[in-house]
């Protein structure tokens, strides 16, 4: 490998970078990541560089003309595995229920163990946790239009994941924020790319000595904002990672490193 040489990395490193030579390149998704690998192997932070993934904003996108009132839903969607945290969330959405009665959770994504889910067992405790509650449980789906006209169904999209090494940067709750989904996440760094507590979504602290609780509170506060500049403020931020963005960013590294590379 050479200076012309630009190896995508797409998870936290394991060690593996101390092999590499000084003269590679790395693109990686997140300033996380690029963290991560810089500190395993310092001599490569100069040809470590952020490219991040897109979203398909053709397929994920506001809905047209005016929004009915969706303030009382919440969404989560992604694997239903203990990693993603979901208990967490059913155990927070019992506790906020108390100061918002109003409030519904819909659930979408698979618990299958061979599609990384969690598996029958874990599928049972979380049914188990939603007993006597306002949730709708929603087959996996992997149609971008179907997942889309999700999004837009709901007004917040919940995402605590505790995945600390397994999450390299955070697809689905960009789709969210396209479709106007204000989100909330837990306190993960691959997250502080596009998520800007208070202004364009929200986070918890995911570490807490009490995370169901710490969950509710967060989910309370944000629920007493005022969505819509939020809202607003997620589609533009959703807006900066469209195919188009992110091809120009691509197209501009490579452009550079074939610059640098001619004699």
């Amino acid at each position: 490998m050479g200076g012309r040489t630009l190896v995508a990395v797409g998870r936290a490193p394991k060690g593996q970078f101390r092999w590499y030579p000084g003269s590679v390149h790395l693109a990686v998704p997140t300033s996380a990541i690029r963290d991560a690998v810089t500190a395993e192997a310092p001599r490569l932070s100069a040809q470590c560089h952020v490219l991040p993934y897109a979203i398909d904003t053709e397929a994920f996108h506001p809905p047209a003309g005016a929004a009915p009132d969706l303030s009382s839903r919440l969404l989560y969607a992604g694997r239903l595995h203990p990693e993603k945290g979901v208990h967490l969330l059913l155990a927070a959405f019992r506790q906020v229920l108390a100061e918002h009665p109003e409030l519904t959770l819909a659930v979408i994504g698979p618990s299958a163990a061979d599609a990384g889910g969690g598996g029958e067992a874990y599928l049972a405790q979380l049914r188990e946790l939603a007993k006597g509650l306002p949730v709708e449980w929603h087959e996996p789906s992997y149609d971008p239009s179907r997942l889309a006209d999700l999004y837009r169904s709901c007004a917040w999209f919940v995402y605590p994941s505790l995945a600390e090494s397994g999450e390299s940067f955070g697809v689905a709750p960009l789709e969210a924020m396209a479709c106007g989904c204000v989100p909330l996440l837990s306190k993960l760094r691959c997250f502080e790319d596009f998520v800007e507590p208070g202004l364009n979504g929200w986070v918890f602290d995911h570490r807490a000595h009490d995370p169901a609780a710490t969950l509710a509170a967060a989910l309370d506060q944000m629920l007493r904002r005022d969505r819509t500049p939020m809202a607003a403020k997620a589609r533009a931020s959703a807006g900066r990672f469209s195919a188009d963005a992110v091809a120009t960013l691509w197209l501009q590294r490579l452009g550079q490193l074939q610059v640098a590379s001619c004699p």
